[in-house]
Parts: C-alpha cells; sequence; structure tokens
C-alpha cells in the first residue's frame, strides 16, 4: 500500500520536474538568441551612424583644410604685391593676426625657412610632407599633425621661389563636432554600448561618457572569436555581451542576463506553484482516501 502511495506522488514529481526543466532550457534558448539578434542589429545601426559622422568629419576637414589653404594664398597675394623688406617688419605679423594663424614662414627654394613670425622657425627646414611643392609652381596643400588638431597650409610664394607656410590651430575640432549618436532601442534591454578602438582597446565613443577615452574593462582576448556573443560579469552583475568587429574598431552591446530571461523566469515561477498545487491536491487526495478507508474499517 505505501509503495503505490509512494508512486502516486513521485509520478507526478517527476513529471513536474521534467517539465519544467525543459521549459527553463528551451524558453532560455529562446531568449537568449532573441536578446543575440536584438543587440546585432543595434551593433549594425550603431556602425550605420558612426559611419555617417565620420563622412560629416571628413566633410568638415576638408572644409577646414580648404578654408586654411585660401587664406594662406590671400597672404601669398598680398606679399607679392609689397617689397619683401616689409616681410621683415610688423606688416606679416598684422596679417598672422589677420587670418588667425599661430605663425607664419616663409622658405628659398631650397626649402630653408628665412623668415619666421615665430623665432624658433628661422633657418630650419620646411616639414617633409611640403619638400615636393618646391619644383611646383602652383602648389597647395595642407598637413594634419598628429594632436589633429595643428592645420599646416603650404601654398607657393608669388614674390619669390619656395613655399609660404601658415600654422592654425582648431583646438574644438573632434568627433563631438559631428552629430554622432547611439540609435535608440526601446525594444530590448541593451544598457550600455559602446565603440572600442581596436589596436588601442579604449573606448572611442560610450553610452556612459565618462568611460569615453577610457581603457576598455573587457580583456582584447574576449573580442578574439569567431562567436559574436560572451558572458561576462560587469560590475558585478552577469551580462551578455555581443560584439562585431569592423576594420579598426569593435562596437559591443552589453544587456545584464537577469533581463534577458524574465519570461523563462517567470513561466518557471508559475509550472513550480503548479506543480506544488497538483502534487498537494494528490496528497490531500490520498489522505483523505486513507481516512475514509480507516473509518470503514472502524466501524466494521
Amino acid at each position: 500500500m505505501k509503495n503505490s502511495i509512494y508512486r502516486i506522488i513521485i509520478a507526478p514529481l517527476i513529471l513536474s520536474v521534467l517539465v519544467i526543466s525543459l521549459a527553463y532550457y528551451s524558453i532560455g534558448v529562446v531568449e537568449k538568441n532573441n536578446a543575440v539578434a536584438a543587440s546585432l542589429n543595434h551593433i549594425e545601426l550603431t556602425n550605420e551612424n558612426y559611419k555617417k559622422s565620420e563622412t560629416e568629419y571628413i566633410a568638415l576637414i576638408k572644409k577646414l583644410c580648404y578654408e586654411y589653404e585660401s587664406k594662406a594664398k590671400t597672404i601669398s597675394i598680398i606679399l607679392s604685391q609689397f617689397p619683401i623688406s616689409l616681410a621683415e617688419d610688423m606688416a606679416l605679423e598684422e596679417l598672422r593676426i589677420a587670418i588667425g594663424a599661430e605663425d607664419i614662414s616663409l622658405s628659398d627654394k631650397t626649402g630653408l625657412i628665412v623668415y619666421s613670425t615665430s623665432a624658433g622657425n628661422q633657418k630650419t627646414y620646411i616639414d617633409k610632407h611640403f619638400s615636393a611643392g618646391l619644383d611646383i609652381s602652383n602648389f597647395s596643400e595642407t598637413h594634419i599633425e598628429n594632436d589633429k588638431h595643428t592645420f599646416v597650409a603650404a601654398v607657393s610664394r608669388r614674390d619669390a621661389g619656395g613655399l609660404l607656410i601658415c600654422r592654425f590651430s582648431n583646438t574644438t575640432l573632434n568627433h563631438g563636432n559631428v552629430s554622432f549618436s547611439f540609435p535608440k532601442d526601446e525594444s530590448s534591454s541593451i544598457t550600455a554600448t559602446a565603440i572600442i578602438n581596436k589596436s588601442e582597446m579604449t573606448y572611442q565613443h560610450h553610452t556612459n561618457s565618462q568611460l569615453k577615452n577610457k581603457k576598455c574593462m573587457i580583456e582584447k582576448e574576449k573580442f578574439e572569436t569567431d562567436k559574436q556573443s560572451f558572458s561576462y560579469k560587469i560590475s558585478g552583475r552577469s551580462s551578455l555581451v555581443c560584439f562585431k568587429t569592423f576594420d579598426d574598431k569593435i562596437i559591443m552591446s552589453v544587456t545584464p542576463k537577469k533581463d534577458i530571461y524574465t519570461k523563462r523566469n517567470e513561466t518557471c515561477a508559475w509550472l513550480i506553484t503548479l506543480a506544488l498545487l497538483a502534487i498537494g491536491s494528490v496528497i490531500l487526495s490520498i489522505r483523505s482516501s486513507l481516512l475514509n478507508e480507516s473509518i470503514q474499517k472502524n466501524k466494521a
């Protein structure tokens, strides 16, 4: 009798465990795949926004280069109208101030700087980037230095052989001058998106602006895999990190796992509740049956 009672209780218990386990796994897989698909789509949209901002940034750079070269050409024309001796007094300094240049230098045919508003430039040679311009009659070119803010415009001198070189500084120029923004995605649970410089592993852009230009907290090796997602603990929370590599950058998104598996957890909680109720009902039914049987025996 006892064995049959145990079988009656254990059978629904085993069935409940199997159903809950299957639901836990299958719903979890579906939710994870949906989260990965949403994250990768978000990453593609982020890349499109980035390419758009890059195009605008390049157009801005070209515009500035054209503007600085035009100013340098204007100075060259003005100087051709005056005797060379005027370049040795305040005339060139006043012209420098007028066009907003850091300094103006004049070179001879060999590339030696014979006069400059900056004393440190005199008796030095022009930058190697402009060497080819010494042999070109109507040369015009702008070089951007490594700091990305200094523009050096060189044009042919009209009053003599050599080059006129103007150095401009634009400290406000950066990618913030163009309208880059991360796409909004209300349908997913993505909490952070970042564009990482692949070589330096620093955040080029981040939804948390305080992390911009900071070192990426995730090891580079994690991104050197064919898989486009991995699990990682960020700020003490287990998260799903999805990423894609584009040339010299990595775009990643972060989604906390607790936000991914909400439906699975809710479904399993309901299934556990129903299983407990079902097993409880079975136990109560058996108990009621045993009590009735005991009463009948006592009457007999």
